[in-house]
């Protein structure tokens, strides 16, 4: 077992290796087209119109099932698609391979990240980096609902300080007008403090975003570098 320190996390990557038997493998093929519509008329033995042409395209995934057997323990069941489902895995019975899985800051429960196949002396991707990395923790954005709802009220507030005074005595209308000025104050107060922390959001997760495709190119460097070592042993 190998440990890396990547950013704030511990990992193991951890290996078990032995005999591929029971080896079962389905590929599934998309076939995606569009196009080739369009409309045709004629009269007095001409003929007009046009069709567009057709377009058709197609992938396929690969998906492979088998048990890695090992002297002494118990098989281990293996369900085996490539990162990307579109490269196929060579793999045969009684080829000998090593799964390698991640497991974070001591987690049970990891993820298959490589495997290596001892016998055409190669590796491949199971799973990227992305999709084994735990969740990442960003930073809530407000809604802009709220920030529409802010702007909304302070338009409103400030019809209210313009002409509302107009309708009251001269007594009643500096009190009124010191109010409205005061609310006025601490809305816009408000507004200008959510906005400040909506830009704080946005910077820290664009930050958050780099520092993690850092540790996810980091994790797939390490990852690929332990399993070129297993080939040399």
């Amino acid at each position: 077992m190998l440990t890396v320190e990547i950013g704030s996390h511990r990992v193991d990557l951890s290996v078990v290796t032995g005999k591929v038997v029971g080896l079962k493998k389905q590929s599934d093929t998309h076939v995606y087209g569009g196009g080739g519509g369009g409309s045709i008329s004629g009269s007095a033995g001409n003929v007009y119109g046009h069709v567009s042409p057709t377009s058709i395209s197609s992938s396929i995934t690969y998906r492979q099932e088998f048990f890695i057997r090992r002297e002494g323990e118990p098989d281990i069941h293996q369900q085996l698609t490539a990162w990307d489902s579109r490269e196929e895995i060579p793999v045969l019975d009684g080829h000998t391979v090593t799964r390698i899985s991640a497991f974070f800051d001591g987690a049970k429960l990891g993820s298959a990240v490589r495997l290596v196949n001892h016998d055409m002396r190669r590796f491949w991707k199971i799973a990227p980096a992305r999709n084994a990395f735990p969740g990442s923790t960003a930073l809530p954005i407000p809604s802009a609902r709220w920030l529409r709802v802010g702007w909304g009220a302070l338009l409103a507030l400030l019809v209210v300080f313009q002409f509302l005074p107009a309708f009251l005595s001269p007594p009643s209308r500096s009190g009124v007008r010191t109010v409205l000025w005061v609310v006025w104050s601490l809305l816009v107060v408000v507004k200008v403090v959510r906005d400040l922390m909506v830009r704080r959001a946005h910077r820290a997760n664009v930050l958050l975003s780099r520092k993690n495709e850092a540790d996810f190119k980091r994790f797939d460097a390490e990852c690929d570098q332990f399993a070129g070592s297993l080939l040399v042993q």
